[in-house]
Formats: structure tokens, sequence, C-alpha cells
């Protein structure tokens, strides 16, 4: 189960990077294409709608960063501090965080007046949460089971999606669906192919192939009579269906 776990972790850490780096690039195509959008006044409209707080926070974050030498990001800084005095989304979008580029999304949500995007920015949350804990060693499988019920709704694109992927609202699907492990990886698996993952990521999609026989595989070792596996089974069908 360990072994699972980590194959789990590796195969849903690519695919919420990919999707964290395609829904960016949505964003900036987006807003490239828009005659009356300018890709520097979209971002300093974008700081100016934020809270004092949270734009102070953001502020802190790049300038931090800012210098290329060892006390700044050497990844990052040097594309900070070429825009420092004024940021386009292209350079923007590179270099904030995940949390930040959700913000950004709601924003341009709310800006193009596009409800679609914004539950797609409700659906990223989910996406970000499994993005942070794959790289942690988090228990993700430890998880599966009745004992971590939960309130939360759904957006309707994902209902729509299982819906148009012939996954019917059945018994065994209100079940696991109620458990929030089990709906972030629905979310990062939904977003994943609403983005064209499968297609532009054979990487990650390899790595999600071979998860699929791997816990179809230990499905086959645990037995069917197991409530475990049942939540393994599940994951594997979302699986199979999200890379068509």
């Amino acid at each position: 189960l360990d072994a699972l776990d980590d194959e789990l972790r590796k195969a849903f850490l690519a695919v919420s990077q990919d999707v964290e780096r395609l829904a960016k690039t949505s964003m900036v195509t987006r807003a490239s294409r828009l005659d009356d959008e300018d890709g520097y006044g979209i971002v300093a409209d974008f700081m100016r709608a934020q809270q004092r707080r949270y734009r102070s926070y953001i502020e802190r974050d790049l300038s931090s960063r800012m210098s290329a030498g060892i006390v700044g990001d050497v990844y990052t800084g040097r594309i900070i501090g070429h825009y420092r005095h004024a940021m386009p989304v292209w350079a923007f979008l590179e270099v904030v965080t995940f949390g930040t580029a959700l913000a950004f999304c709601l924003f341009c949500s709310e800006r193009w007046d596009d409800a679609v995007m914004r539950e797609e920015h409700y659906i990223l949350k989910g996406v970000k949460a499994v993005r942070n804990c794959c790289p942690h060693g988090s228990c993700i499988v430890n998880g599966m089971d009745g004992s971590n019920e939960c309130d939360y709704a759904l957006s309707s694109l994902v209902y729509d999606w299982l819906a148009e992927k012939g996954v019917g609202n059945s018994k065994t699907r209100r079940a696991k669906l109620r458990n929030r492990r089990m709906q972030q990886l629905l979310e990062t698996l939904v977003m994943f192919d609403r983005l064209g993952g499968p297609a532009l990521c054979p990487r990650s999609t390899a790595l999600l192939e071979g998860l699929r026989a791997s816990l179809l595989g230990t499905c086959e070792s645990y037995g069917v009579q197991n409530g475990f596996v049942s939540y393994l089974r599940f994951l594997a069908n979302l699986i199979d269906k999200a890379l068509g």
C-alpha cells in the first residue's frame, strides 16, 4: 500500500502541475486575444482590486524574490526584477504562486463575466490541494473510507463531466464522492481533461495509465468484498474516463 500511495502521489503531482501550467497558459492566451484587454493593465487592475493585506502579501513575496543573487530567487528573480515597475500577465502568471493564480482566475471571471471560468476557479482549489499534498509524502489512500465524509458540494461542471463520461448518479458514486480526498482527485482529473491534458501531456497520461493498472492489480490482491478496494476501483474508473 505504501508503494501504491507513492505511485499515486507521483502521478497526481505530475497531473496537478500540468493543470496549473495549462490553466495559466489558458488565461494568458485569452487575455492576449481580447482586443480591449491590455497585458499590463489587467495585472495592475487585479492588484488594485485586492484587499490591502493580500496585495501587500503578493508585493512582499515578489520583492523578496526579485534578486537573482543568493538571497533571492535564482529561478524567477530576474524576471521579477525586469518587470518590477510594470508586470505583464504573461510574466505575472509565470512567477506567482498557484494560490495567486487562482485569485487572478476569479478576478478574470468577474472581469469577463464568465460563469464557467468562475466555476473552474473553485475546481482548481481542489487541484491546488492535491498539488500541495503530493510532494510531502502525505498519505492519500489511508483516507479512502467512510470515516472521511464531508458536506462539500462539488461544482456543477464536475457533475456534468461525470454525466458526459457515463458515470451515473449511483449509490456507489454518491458514497465515494462524500470523501473529500476522492473529490479532489476527481477535480484534478476533470481539469486535466477539460484543459486538454491527455493530448498535450504524454508523461502525465502515461503515469495515470500505470496508476490505473496498479489500482486494479491491488483490487485483485485484496478481493472484492472490501470497502477500501471499492474506492480504488472507483478511482481507477475515473482515471479511465479522464483518459478517454
